[in-house]
């Protein structure tokens, strides 16, 4: 069951603190990063796509910590491929942080992050 203020931090809040887990350490490993949400889901993006460290450590792992609106959930991994869901989510991700125009992106894929209590 998920909890609504979740979305609503989510929505509100332009950053957040992923844990995820070394693939090889098992290591924790903090990461501030953006966040957007439809309000059913929770979308974070790296920049530099799967050549970041926690992009493969998150799909390696299946799992991580989400820290937002002061709660931390655990948080699971979908790859999203589709152009059109990632670019919608890029757009919406960058409105909210710092209020540049659709054309300014360039967006092909990213991942999205699905919690339950």
């Amino acid at each position: 069951m998920t909890t609504p203020s979740v979305f609503d931090a989510a929505a509100r809040e332009k950053e957040v603190t992923l844990t995820t887990y070394g693939r090889k350490t098992g290591k924790p490993n903090k990461v501030t990063i953006w966040i957007t949400t439809d309000g059913e889901k929770l979308f974070v993006r790296s920049g530099k796509g799967f050549r970041r460290d926690w992009p493969q450590n998150l799909m390696a792992r299946g799992e991580a910590e989400l820290r937002v609106g002061g709660q931390t959930v655990k948080v699971k991994p979908r790859h999203v491929t589709d152009p059109e869901e990632a670019f919608r989510q890029a757009v919406e991700g960058v409105r909210a942080a710092d209020g540049r125009r659709a054309g300014d992106l360039r967006a092909d894929t990213g991942l999205a992050a699905a919690y339950s209590r």
